[in-house]
């Protein structure tokens, strides 16, 4: 049994427990701290963005300017979703979403992912993850942006940043689509392994897992807090923390 951190985020928990029979997710992560490179979104043109020089200077196929100590990208905002560089989506059999935090960052690993597996959740977590995508979707919309030239995400541009972006640009995706966020919450429930969900007490809908197959009985418990998060997993008669 293998069990494959995923996120760098230490209270954006996403794990890949991998054994024999099964292959699971446990949570997904999005990193939203990219949108702090990016140019604030405006509700009516301004000045002040509109005049702040380029940068480079006299560089104007970038769509970066400079305020300040800051380089920020005029252009569509991206967020960095957790990166799943050791398996294929394709080989995953399900996804636990433990609160609706996970379930923010769902679609970025079910659609255009060769994902086939199932999705298991709570009914108040789907319920209150879908609220708080569907405000970001709606403010995302407001925010009207024109594609512009990513040849700025090259290594030896983005690090001459005075603001230098907290994770690889190069990583960073645009947010999905409302037709996405549909396609991926109508994802069925069911599958081979056997789940059971029980409250964890830490937000509306979250809860902890007890995952069975033929062989292996697995319970997963999610302890998260603005300070410390970590996983206690057990496996039959042995007890596995990882703290992040």
């Amino acid at each position: 049994m293998e069990l494959i951190p995923l996120s760098p985020q230490p209270y954006r928990p996403c794990l890949l427990l991998k054994w024999s029979s099964a292959c699971i997710l446990l949570d997904c992560a999005v990193n939203m701290d990219a949108l702090s490179s990016f140019l604030p979104a405006a509700l009516y043109k301004s000045k002040l963005f509109s005049n702040l020089p380029m940068y480079p200077k006299n560089a104007p196929k970038y769509c970066l300017k400079r305020h300040g100590e800051h380089v920020l990208i005029d252009g569509p905002f991206e967020v960095h979703p957790a990166q799943i560089c050791c398996t294929s989506m394709d080989s995953v059999d399900a996804i636990l979403v433990s609160n609706w935090m996970s379930l923010l960052a769902l679609p970025f690993f079910t659609e255009e992912t060769k994902f086939t597996g199932v999705v298991y959740a709570t009914d108040p977590t789907l319920q209150l993850g879908r609220l708080v995508m569907e405000e970001l979707l709606d403010f995302f919309d407001r925010v009207d942006r024109e594609e512009q030239d990513y040849s700025w995400k090259k290594p030896a541009l983005f690090m001459s940043f005075p603001n230098v972006p907290t994770s690889d640009p190069r990583e960073w995706r645009p947010f999905y689509s409302r037709e996405q966020m549909e396609n991926c919450l109508a994802k069925n429930i069911h599958g081979a392994a056997t789940v059971a969900a029980y409250s964890s007490g830490y937000s509306i809908g979250s809860c902890n897992w007890i995952v069975r197959t033929e062989h292996e009985k697995v319970h997963i418990s999610i302890k998260l807090n603005s300070i410390l998060c970590y996983f206690s997993i057990l496996f039959s008669d042995h007890l596995f923390i990882h703290f992040f």
